[in-house]
């Protein structure tokens, strides 16, 4: 009988290498499999970092920057001048 813990590939996001589980977003260009899941193009995908660097290496795949938080601090406030008479 095959069960996953014989065969974890069967299992989507599973492999039989114990590798990183480090995860790396990315936007697909074009429909692949990766990380066992049916990629589509143009939607964004939580990748392993290997699968990320392969698609992105064989130009079907491209990284999505992180998100950089908006800053409330003064520096961004527009800067004003008193006029004094």
């Amino acid at each position: 009988m095959l069960s996953t813990k014989e065969a974890p590939g069967l299992v989507p996001g599973n492999s039989i290498s114990k590798g990183s589980n480090k995860m790396a977003k990315v936007k697909v260009l074009v429909g692949v499999v990766a990380s066992g899941f049916d990629c589509k193009a143009g939607n964004e995908y939580d990748l392993t970092e290997e699968d990320a660097l392969m698609l992105i290496r064989m130009k079907k795949a491209v990284p999505v920057e992180a998100a950089t938080k908006k800053s409330t601090g003064r520096e961004d406030a527009p800067k004003t001048t008193k006029r004094s008479k």
